[in-house]
């Protein structure tokens, strides 16, 4: 977690991820706003995954980062069918991925388990 743009763009370069999830609200200290980010993350790693999650629901600022490029943009407080949509493309993307069991009686979208750490998914 990066409590702003800098920091995570930091971290971003540290870690190498294979996903990021990027909110859109993020403090962004020295003009760094969220879509800049965006831009700079998929500029230096463009197959990236990038799902943009926000409390703002604003059509013209999703639909930016989805022209961008994002795997999806989802709006918190999440709904369970819109959560799912995105389990399901994650499942896809990430093989290492696998759906367990939904719990007796629970309504909520079956969870997804870690069953292999991969990390780099170009030697595949």
């Amino acid at each position: 977690d990066a409590e702003n743009t800098m920091q995570a763009l930091d971290l971003f370069r540290t870690v190498a991820p294979t996903i990021v999830t990027l909110d859109v609200s993020v403090p962004h200290p020295a003009g760094l706003g969220s879509l800049a980010l965006f831009r700079m993350m998929r500029s230096e790693k463009p197959g990236l995954p990038i799902l943009v999650v926000s409390a703002s629901a604003y059509p013209e600022i999703r639909k930016a980062f989805l022209r961008e490029g994002a795997l999806d943009y989802i709006v918190k407080p999440f709904a369970a069918s819109s959560f799912e949509q995105v389990c399901n493309r994650l499942v896809g993307m990430f093989p290492e991925l696998v759906r367990v069991g939904r719990r007796s009686g629970s309504t909520a979208p079956n969870p997804i388990e870690i069953r292999e750490i991969v990390t780099d998914r170009a030697d595949r």
